[in-house]
């Protein structure tokens, strides 16, 4: 099956479905809140999901236009699914409330799909709600009118077999509906985005064969002009641009020198690969060069046994059969679509070329190092006004990471809103380039009993937690010697020589970007004791949680380091004690704020 197609079917999709590994699939749970039919849907978007490496587990409401959200359970996504319709006056406010509603309840994305088409030729409402959930966190409104903006409204509805199906929306409706919802907006809402797009030359970005034709004869037709446009638009997103190609480095060079109508030009492509090597040796070459895992690139080439011998590396592909496919393709492929650029987004290429001149100085000693590149790190605590990068960065990071909470926005607010936790957050600039926010590290205070008693007292356990799952209602203070936790902020002491406040890691992240610069011990022990110092912490032993994943080996090195143990040690275990101690920072500018 063309799991891409434009003319799908129920039958043939149905089928397929049948036939699926869902082996390596991630799990999630999506609760439906719906006033018409989302069965529909949800029958044929297996395929689309699995596609996207996702098996969902769908809880659908009852039909209810007051969006009452009854019995609602714990879920990855939640889903408004509603027919506008049946209300008889603008719903916007109305829904406005109660999607905060929903956001206090829930802290999962939240994304609502408004029918608004009215009839055959009229839209219901054509008036953006995009605004009302503008300060609502990680919740995104899309209207169907929208969603298939290509097709006409009678192709969309079938009034006539409503009262069977339960919605208004056509066959062709839903089909199409599931395609884009599981190959498009449920992966940009729940997975990162891929971090780079490689590309061929011959018979991709243009008709004609380079080596055999020259650069004068070759074709650039509208569709390879929109194309080339549309790859352009993905790198002012902030996606990592480079070039395999078998052809001459020089003759390719050379083209895009001649041909000013390309819209791609020489200097849009961050690294290249244009020689006579396998595309899966060129590949590993430019993920290398990049720092990012080989399943972080989506590779674009004419050829089908190209296509067929890189799968097996990880790579994303697209067969470019024709240029107008290879479009609607794009517009379709999951972990494509942002739903937010960010600063650190545009700084990526700029960042990645600097490193090759950062290589040249491997030579020096630390401290020269540090004063020849100028290096900055800014350290910020709970710093709200990023709360979407520290967001992104905790959910797309892969290399060096500690406990892969992957928490939403919202669980991320709840932790900068917590007394019991801090985030740090670091920037980094030097003299080459500006890296942006590039580490996140989250922590907890929390009280470790050292075996003697105390005397009885309360606290508000929001403001004190006695244990690491923050589930208790009371905790103990007294004795003679005074011991400070965050809930001291609030007049709140602990006391006696029974307890200490201890440091506890949540998670840790640094981007790929920033490995190699030899900061990642010097910033985790400078974060380390800002938080203890944020949090009151007493106790020099800090506790790290961390997981061994597929690709986190940076960390457990990192990680070895600090600890002593050896790496086979940490990879059978899931937390360690590290002792706190001061660093050398000598050759860095440090801020904090």
């Amino acid at each position: 099956m063309n799991i891409f197609s434009s003319h799908l079917k129920r039958n043939e999709i149905l089928s397929y479905s049948k036939i699926l590994d869902f082996s390596k699939c991630q799990k999630i749970a999506i609760n439906i809140h719906r006033n018409h039919a989302f069965e529909p849907l949800e029958s044929v978007i297996t395929p689309f999901l699995h596609y996207s490496g996702l098996k969902a587990d769908f809880t659908l409401s009852s039909y209810d236009d007051s969006l009452n959200f009854d019995k609602i359970i714990e879920s990855d996504l939640e889903i408004i699914w509603l027919d506008i319709s049946r209300y008889k006056s603008d719903i916007a406010e109305y829904l406005e409330s109660r999607l905060e509603f929903l956001r206090q309840t829930s802290k999962a994305p939240i994304l609502a799909i408004l029918m608004d088409i009215a009839d055959s030729k009229t839209l219901q409402n054509t008036r953006d709600f995009s605004n009302i959930v503008e300060h609502i966190t990680h919740c995104e409104i899309l209207c169907i009118s929208q969603i298939l903006q290509e097709r006409e409204s009678k192709q969309i509805l079938d009034e006539l077999k409503s009262s069977i199906t339960g919605t208004r929306l056509s066959n062709i409706a839903c089909l199409h509906l599931a395609q884009i919802l599981g190959l498009r907006l449920i992966p940009s809402l729940l997975l990162p985005s891929l971090k780079a797009i490689v590309l061929d030359l011959d018979n991709t970005l243009y008709y004609g064969i380079l080596g055999e034709d020259g650069a004068k004869s070759l074709t650039l037709t509208q569709e390879h002009k929109a194309l080339q446009e549309k790859i352009l638009t993905y790198k002012k997103q902030g996606f990592l641009l480079a070039l395999a190609s078998k052809n001459e480095e020089q003759d390719a060079k050379a083209m895009f020198e001649l041909r000013s109508d390309f819209p791609l030009q020489w200097s849009d492509f961050d690294y290249v690969q244009v020689n006579w090597n396998p595309k899966s040796e060129n590949l590993a070459h430019i993920a290398q060069y990049f720092n990012i895992g080989l399943d972080s690139i989506l590779f674009i080439d004419d050829n089908p046994a190209e296509i067929e011998n890189v799968k097996p590396t990880g790579v994303k592909t697209i067969l470019a059969t024709e240029p107008s496919e290879v479009l609607r393709i794009l517009e379709l492929f999951p972990q494509m679509r942002k739903t937010r650029i960010n600063k650190e987004d545009s700084l990526r290429a700029n960042d990645i070329a600097a490193n090759a001149k950062r290589k040249e100085l491997e030579n020096l000693s630390q401290e020269e190092y540090f004063k020849n590149l100028q290096i900055e790190l800014e350290f910020h605590l709970d710093d709200r006004a990023n709360m979407v990068r520290i967001h992104e960065l905790l959910n797309k990071t892969n290399q060096f990471i500690a406990n892969y909470t992957r928490p939403t926005q919202e669980q991320v607010k709840s932790w900068l809103d917590s007394q019991n936790y801090v985030i740090v957050s670091i920037a980094m600039r030097d003299k080459l380039s500006d890296s942006g926010n590039i580490a996140i590290i989250v922590g907890r205070s929390f009280e470790r009993d050292m075996g003697l008693s105390a005397e009885k007292g309360e606290i508000d356990s929001e403001k004190c937690a006695e244990a690491r799952d923050f589930h208790n209602e009371k905790c103990k203070n007294g004795g003679s010697v005074e011991k400070k936790c965050k809930g001291a902020k609030e007049g709140i002491t602990h006391g006696g020589l029974g307890k200490e406040v201890s440091l506890e890691i949540i998670d840790i992240v640094v981007s790929c970007r920033a490995l190699g610069r030899r900061l990642e011990s010097l910033m985790l022990y400078k974060a380390f004791a800002l938080m203890s110092e944020n949090l009151g912490v007493d106790s020099q032993r800090i506790i790290v949680h961390y997981q061994k994943g597929e690709r986190n080996k940076p960390f457990l090195q990192t990680l070895a380091h600090l600890s002593g143990e050896d790496m086979v040690a940490l990879e059978s275990k899931q937390s360690i004690e590290i002792a706190q101690h001061a660093v050398d920072m000598r050759g860095l500018r440090v801020v904090v704020r």
